[in-house]
């Protein structure tokens, strides 16, 4: 079973699509100052970016 991966780069920001046989996922990457912060899985591009704008909001 192989799974392909695409990065898309925004900054520090990097979201992650993954597709397998049969499943399919997304999810972001923040550089912060102290490390990475990495979601968890979403099902499509918009849910992870609107998860990665929450996070900000609690985050700030």
């Amino acid at each position: 079973m192989e799974a392909k991966v695409l990065a898309i780069q925004e900054g520090n920001l990097t979201y992650l699509y993954e597709k397998g046989n049969g499943w399919e996922s997304w999810r972001w990457v923040f550089e912060t100052s102290d490390g990475f912060e990495l979601s968890p899985v979403y099902s499509s591009y918009e849910a992870a970016r609107d998860g990665f704008e929450a996070w900000q909001e609690v985050e700030s």
